[in-house]
């Protein structure tokens, strides 16, 4: 889940600079630290749900509760920082909330799919 997180929050780094470079025609320590702010919070919303996948791992919780609470944490921070986002870029709450709504949808697919895929 780190790596996973590390590398969406390098790939918004990244796609978030390469227009600004192709309009400026090079690139800021300051383009690249406001860039970098604005995404840490992909970064950090990986903390949450891997609490309960180390708390599995040591044997404090069930291997199949870690995961379903990790799962259902994730869904929740995955909303929330939807919603908080959209709104943080100017969406109307109807909006924010549907683009929320939207992920979530995807993301219990791919969870699906890949519990039935392994």
């Amino acid at each position: 889940m780190v790596a996973t997180a590390t590398v969406l929050y390098i790939a918004h780094v990244f796609s978030a600079l390469v227009p600004r470079v192709a309009r400026q025609g090079n690139l800021h320590g300051r383009d690249v630290a406001r860039v970098l702010r604005h995404d840490v919070p992909l970064l950090t919303s990986v903390v949450v749900p891997t609490i309960p996948l180390v708390l599995a791992e040591t044997g404090t919780i069930s291997v199949e509760t870690g995961y379903r609470l990790g799962v259902r944490l994730t869904l929740a921070l995955l909303f929330t920082l939807a919603v908080t986002l959209s709104r943080r870029d100017g969406l109307a709450w109807n909006r924010a909330l549907a683009a929320g709504a939207v992920i979530i949808a995807v993301t219990i697919v791919v969870i699906w799919l890949e519990s039935h895929v392994h």
